[in-house]
C-alpha cells in the first residue's frame, strides 16, 4: 500500500482535528416533569365506559401521554384498575386504568372523563323525567317576601342546574348551608313520603332507572320497591302506625337509589 506524502497527512490531521472542534455544543437537559405519587390501588370488575375528554397517560406518574387522541374515541373502553393518586400541586385525584377490546387504545385517564352512556341523551332525558316528579308534591303558597323552599320547588330548581357531566351524583353539603346541587341525586334526596301520593314519587324515579344497575344493586332495589307497595297498600291514614313503616321503607328506596346511581354517572 502506497504511503500518503507528509504535506497530504499533516493536512487530513489537521482538517480531522477541526472537526471535532467544530462539533455541536452540548445543550442542557429538558426539565423533568414531576411525577405523581400513587396512594392506592384496586381492581375493578371492568365496566364499560365511553370517553368525553381530558388526557390519556401511560402510567400513574402522570408524566407521559399516550399518543391517541383520547377525546375522538367513540368506541367502549373497559376499566380493569383505579389509582388514587397525589399529583405534585398536592390535590388527589383517582385515575382508571381502561383499554379497548382490541388493545390499540389503553392508559390512565381520570374518573371524571369517563361516561357510563354513551352520549348525554340519555342524561337529559333522565333530568327531564325526574324533574316532572315534582307533580307528585303539593304546591305551597308563599307569603310576598318570603321564599319558596317547597318540596315542589327545590326538585324542579334542582334539575335545572343538574350538570350532564355529574347527571347522577349527589352533592354533597361543604358546610355551607348555600351550597346547592348539581345532581339527580340531589334532586331525589328532596322527595319525602308522608303519603302513598308522594311514595309514588319515589317509586316513579326508581322506575325511570330501574335495571340499570349490576345484578346485586337491581335485586336490593327491588326487594325495597316491593316493601314500599306493601307499605303503601297497609296504609289507611297519617296517624296511622303504618304511615311511618311507609316513611321509613320510601326513606329507605331513596337511599338506595342515589347510592346506585353514583355507580352509573
Amino acid at each position: 500500500m502506497n504511503k500518503l506524502p507528509k504535506f497530504l497527512a499533516v493536512g487530513l490531521a489537521t482538517l480531522s482535528m477541526g472537526v471535532v472542534t467544530l462539533s455541536a455544543p452540548t445543550l442542557p437537559a429538558a426539565a423533568k416533569t414531576k411525577a405523581a405519587k400513587v396512594i392506592s390501588t384496586k381492581k375493578l370488575a371492568k365496566p364499560r365506559y365511553y370517553a368525553n375528554g381530558g388526557h390519556l397517560y401511560t402510567s400513574t406518574k402522570l408524566t407521559k401521554k399516550a399518543k391517541h387522541n383520547f377525546t375522538l374515541i367513540k368506541s367502549p373502553l373497559s376499566a380493569t384498575k383505579s389509582a388514587k393518586v397525589k399529583k405534585p400541586n398536592g390535590k388527589t385525584a383517582t385515575y382508571y386504568y381502561v383499554s379497548q377490546k382490541k388493545g390499540t387504545v389503553k392508559g390512565w385517564v381520570w374518573q371524571g372523563y369517563l361516561n357510563r352512556t354513551k352520549n348525554y341523551a340519555q342524561r337529559r332525558s333522565d333530568i327531564r323525567r325526574v324533574k316532572a316528579l315534582a307533580r307528585y308534591f303539593p304546591k305551597v303558597k308563599v307569603e310576598k317576601g318570603w321564599e319558596d323552599e317547597s318540596t315542589r320547588t327545590s326538585i324542579i330548581y334542582d334539575c335545572n342546574r343538574a350538570k350532564l357531566a355529574t347527571a347522577y351524583l349527589k352533592a354533597p353539603l361543604k358546610g355551607s348551608i348555600d351550597f346547592r346541587p348539581i345532581g339527580i341525586g340531589d334532586a331525589i334526596a328532596e322527595m319525602y313520603a308522608s303519603d302513598p301520593k308522594e311514595s309514588r314519587a319515589i317509586l316513579a324515579a326508581y322506575n325511570i332507572f330501574k335495571g340499570r344497575f349490576d345484578h346485586k344493586t337491581n335485586a336490593k332495589l327491588a326487594k325495597t320497591q316491593k316493601l314500599v307497595l306493601k307499605r303503601i297498600s297497609q296504609y289507611k291514614d297519617p296517624s296511622d302506625y303504618h304511615s311511618d313503616f311507609l316513611e321509613e321503607a320510601t326513606e329507605k328506596l331513596t337511599k338506595q337509589l342515589i347510592a346506585a346511581l353514583k355507580t352509573i354517572n
